[in-house]
Parts: structure tokens; sequence; C-alpha cells
């Protein structure tokens, strides 16, 4: 596992392979770029391996002591003497986890040179995660020309958790098949899954269809996908299936807090192995002529399993794309448009000439029939329904104004500058049900 940064002297400089939770090489010599590491934090790494003989020293235990004939109070100073290291995190990824400072964004990565290594294999399993509740925005759609060809692909529909508990799974995987399929011309997927990064619901269903999925012992596994749509929170979700209470990635709601691609050896990862192991062919009985051979150290289960699981898992940066919203939002405003709880549709009813507010982020408005619009959405945006010759003037007077109780978010008239001018994003035509009411 690359995270891993134990036991180098203070005075080498850093591998540049070692990384933090987002992805960027650890160094200690700029304190404002992603990656920076304290001197002291790196002695206290360098401090680890001898933690349990100190801890064993100063609570007066001899080496060559029985077992069982130690105090309970020098039991639990070795208890905590051997407990896991945290991971080494930088001051980027701790700002973000722990006191929840928005830092600086870096640069778009660039696809091209992103999936430069990913393009040129003919095999391995891509999952392409998208937001379940932001289809088809958190799909790019020039991800199969970034990815190239020969991979089998699996689409996680990831934040099923906050979907409206009342819409069947059935329903939802077949409006995802068809959704996805109008905006990646050509995609045959090998399976849809559909899943929660919070909850780890679908997780165990997801390793099983990756596992199937490889055709090669090493074949890599690779997480693709927009911002914000929890690949990140998806890695930490198969380290916690597994048993792993440590979260090794760094999460935020913030558009591109992965900003390198993070790697893990998918035999270290314990869902993947416990998976793996029930699609292993059993090795045959034992015999008198195989007796010997079987009971060699080559043929135990675990090597058997680690040779099928060459290969690793890789957590690559968030895509952004000019169809999310959420590249325009503050931190604060994300956390007020990205639903956090199972979503509760809000039904209103729009006569012609009427139009609603969706916030400071849209608006919809009726032209001909009556309209019943059912929104699904976060229940921090407010809805203003209101005639549709006086939406330019609350616009223009209320925008981003938090006061005005329903044109928000943007969070401020100051934010609500800097956004692009709002421009028609899409017509429809519909044809009225019962009693000419169009639903």
């Amino acid at each position: 596992m690359i995270l891993e940064y134990i036991g180098r002297p203070p005075d080498v400089n850093l591998d540049a392979t070692l990384q933090s939770g987002c992805g960027a090489p650890f160094q200690t010599s700029d304190l404002e770029k992603p990656g920076y590491l304290s001197q002291r934090a790196l002695e206290k790494a360098t401090q680890r391996d001898s933690a349990p003989k100190k801890a064993k020293k100063q609570a007066g235990i001899p080496d060559d002591i029985p077992e069982g004939a130690i105090s309970l109070a020098q039991a639990k100073k070795l208890l905590k003497a051997a407990e896991p290291p945290k991971p080494l995190v930088c001051l980027r990824c701790h700002k973000l986890k722990h006191e929840g400072v928005k830092v600086a964004r870096t640069t778009n990565p660039q696809p091209a040179k992103l999936f430069a290594d990913l393009r040129v294999k003919n095999s391995g399993v891509v999952v392409i995660v998208a937001d379940v509740c932001d289809m088809p925005a958190s799909i790019d759609t020039e991800i199969l020309q970034h990815i190239g060809t020969g991979k089998k692909l699996i689409l996680a529909a990831n934040k099923i958790d906050i979907f409206p508990q009342h819409i069947t799974h059935k329903r939802i995987m077949a409006w995802l098949e068809r959704i996805s399929k109008e905006v990646l011309r050509g995609v045959k997927w090998h399976d849809i899954k559909l899943l929660s990064a919070q909850t780890g619901d679908g997780i165990f269903e997801l390793v099983q269809c990756i596992i199937k999925a490889r055709q090669k012992p090493d074949d890599d596994v690779f997480l693709v996908g927009c911002a914000n749509v929890g690949k990140s929170a998806l890695i930490n979700a198969l380290r916690g299936a597994g048993g792993e209470t440590t979260a090794l990635v760094t999460t935020s709601a913030l558009p591109g807090t992965t900003i390198g691609s993070v790697r893990f050896d998918l035999n270290s990862l314990p869902i993947f192995t416990q998976v793996a192991s029930e699609f292993s062919p059993a090795p045959p009985p034992p015999s008198k002529t195989t007796k010997s051979f079987f009971s060699t150290a080559s043929t135990n289960s675990n090597e058997l399993l680690s040779k099928t699981l060459k290969g690793r898992l890789v957590d690559t940066p968030g895509l952004r794309t000019p169809t999310q919203l959420t590249n325009l939002l503050s931190t604060s405003e994300l956390k007020q448009v990205i639903p956090r709880t199972p979503i509760e549709p809000q039904t209103l009813y729009l006569h012609p000439s009427q139009s609603c507010l969706i916030g400071g982020l849209a608006h919809l408005s009726v032209s001909s029939e009556p309209c019943r619009v059912t929104f699904y959405m976060s229940k921090h945006i407010p809805l203003h329904p209101c005639r549709t010759n006086n939406v330019e003037s609350l616009w223009q007077k209320h925008w981003g104004n938090v006061h005005s109780g329903f044109c928000y978010p943007p969070m401020g008239v100051e934010r609500a500058k800097m956004f692009p001018e709002v421009e028609k994003a899409l017509e429809v035509t519909v044809l009225g049900g019962k009693d000419n009411l169009v639903e």
C-alpha cells in the first residue's frame, strides 16, 4: 500500500511515491502546497516502530517475563502501544477533514494525462462512479475516449441511500441503463450496481461484480468519475467492509479533494480477499500421490488468493464537466445543495404563465398546459412559485440575498456576481394526461 510511511529518517528527502490521503506526494518545503508534512510529524513517524518496545520498557516489563504475569495497568499500556498508528495526512487533508476549512482548489485534472496509463491497457476493470441523484450530469460524456478500449465497464450508482425510498430499485436500474446509454453512446456495461458508500449497502455486491469481471490475475481496478460522486468515500467503504476502521482517503464536500491517484493492492483489502476466496477453485483432495504436493506452501490458500489478486485498486481525481452545477459552488453552498438525508419529493401545481424559482440556481416555466411538477432535491433549496413575467425582476432584486428566503444559493449578493448568467438549458414538450394535466 503506497500510503505506508514508517521508519524513514528525517534527514532523507521524501520519496515522491509516498502520498497523503488526497493523492498528493508528501513534501516538507512549501506550506501552501498540497502534501505538506511538518518536520515534527516526520520525526514522529520515524519513532513508530520503536513505540511498543518503549512502552514495554516504561511499564517495567522484562523481555523474558512469562505470559500472563503482568498487571492490568501494564497490559493497558501495551495494548495502547500496539494500536496501529494513524495514517499520515498532509496539512491540506487535515484542514479539510478536521477543521472544515476551505482550501484553494488546484487546477482541473487533464484527462489525457490522468488516464494515459489506463488508456493503453487492453484489460482491466473500470468502475464509473456516478451520483444517482445527479444524473446524467455526474457522467462525463467523454469518459469512454479517456479510458480506451478492452476494459470491463461497471456503472456504480452511488448515494442510493438518499434516493426517494418509494421508488423501487428495479425502476431505478431501468432508468439508469436508459439515461447512461443516451449520455455514453455505444457503451456496453458489464453490470450496473446500486450502492451507498455512506451506509455500505451494495458494497459486497460491487466487489463480487469486480472479481467476476477481472480477466487476468494482475488486472487493476480503476474508480473514475466526476467530482463529488463519492469515489474516495467508496474506497473507505471498501476498507470498512473488511473491518478496517481508519479512513485512509480524504473526503470532503469540496470538489477536487482528491488531486492525485491513490493506489491500494487488492490483496491488502480484506473484502476483496474474502470475496475472491468464494470464486477460487478448491485444491483436489489429498491422495497418496498428491499429498506431498498439496501440503507445500505453494498451494496455501493465501498464496492462491494473492496470485489471483495481483492488481491494484486505483482512486482517480474527480473530473469536472460543464454540466455539473457543483463546480460553481462554495463549500457552504455544497452542503446546502447536496442532500445528506433521504430526499422527500416536493410537488407543485403550475398553471400556464407560472414559474418556479429553484433557489437561486435555476427556474422552471410553464407555457401552455397546467403542469404538476415533482422536485427531487435537497430540502434546503427553497422553491418559490411566481408569475412568469415577474421572474426577471425577482431574480435581479433578490438573487443571492439569503434574507429573501427563496433566491439562494448562491449565499450572498457578491457570490451571485461570480455566477454565469442564467440561460435556457432545456425545453420539454409533453402530452397532457387526465383532465389535460401534465405530470
